[in-house]
């Protein structure tokens, strides 16, 4: 549905790209050692 596809790009956007100010401006992936791939 619609509704999921926003949750989808708002899920990507909030883990993967916003700067996080806790992180001096990084993302909360960039922080992650053990994902896969």
């Amino acid at each position: 549905t619609e509704r999921q596809a926003c949750y989808q790009d708002f899920i990507e956007y909030y883990n993967r790209r916003r700067p996080h100010t806790a992180l001096n401006g990084a993302s909360p992936t960039s922080r992650v050692t053990n994902q896969p791939g």
